[in-house]
């Protein structure tokens, strides 16, 4: 990853996208949301980010779909699935999960303790 690696999110909770910001802010990412998994699709097609985070009860254009669409690519960045349920956690590895985790406080513990290799 050459500069500032980047990572999108798909994420309509302003709280959440707030406190996610400013890990990753201190982390050294730059951090860019898409509240639906279509602004995450066409931003991905556009200008791919180094990893993808995508919350697999997005409303429109779920996280899963968005997940199998982008997960099936020969070249695509690096996806975090996240999900409450950890029943849903084969599937979204079967579908091209690289990592999945069930809250985004879990998710920002893994980057606080792991530094950036938690989702690099």
């Amino acid at each position: 990853m050459a500069g500032q690696p980047r990572v999108l999110f798909i994420d309509d909770q302003p709280d959440r996208v707030n406190l996610t910001r400013a890990i990753l802010a201190a982390a050294g990412w730059s951090a860019l949301f898409a509240q639906t998994g279509e602004d995450a699709l066409w931003g991905i097609d556009r200008d791919p980010p180094d990893c993808l985070v995508v919350d697999l009860s997005a409303a429109v254009l779920d996280g899963w779909f968005v997940l199998a669409r982008v997960g099936g690519r020969p070249a695509r960045p690096r996806l975090i699935a996240v999900s409450p349920d950890d029943a849903d956690h084969p599937r979204a590895r079967e579908l091209g999960a690289d990592l999945c985790v069930t809250t985004h406080a879990q998710l920002a513990d893994a980057i606080v303790r792991d530094g950036v290799t938690a989702i690099a």
